[in-house]
């Protein structure tokens, strides 16, 4: 059985069979109309040079050669981090934290050199016992 629909790209009503189109397919009248489809959303200039791109590039393509992807990639974006909120230039896809130190207060990790029972993180000893509880010269707590 058929149904009649129009074209997402052109709008022209067809004609696509009843099993077509209950899985979803047949929206399209022709081939041309189905690249025109995907064409549309596509970036017209490459991110890193600005020159245009391939027609026959994928729509979420972002540069036009192997070159400008690992050139693009190697100079990095200005973020500020989630935690302290400094900017600082990152690696994409990569790099959310300015340091390690804000990475390590980030996945909820205290940093080094702190003292554990100032934070709360050590409780003080019921029975006046507390043997690990002396400075600790070299550590400066």
């Amino acid at each position: 059985m058929a149904v009649n629909v129009f074209c997402q790209q052109c709008g022209r009503e067809f004609s696509v069979s009843g099993a077509r189109f209950a899985h979803g397919r047949g929206r399209f009248c022709s081939k041309q109309c189905f690249a025109l489809h995907r064409r549309k959303g596509r970036a017209s200039h490459c991110a890193h040079c600005g020159r245009p791109m391939p027609q026959s590039a994928r729509p979420e393509t972002r540069y036009c050669s192997r070159e400008c992807v690992t050139a693009g990639r190697k100079a990095g974006v200005t973020r500020s981090c989630v935690v302290c909120g400094a900017s600082f230039v990152s690696v994409p896809p990569y790099g959310h934290t300015c340091s390690t130190l804000c990475e390590a207060m980030q996945g909820g990790v205290r940093p080094a050199f702190d003292d554990p029972w100032a934070c709360g993180d050590i409780p003080p000893d019921r029975y006046a016992r507390d043997l690990y509880r002396a400075a600790d010269p070299v550590l400066g707590f």
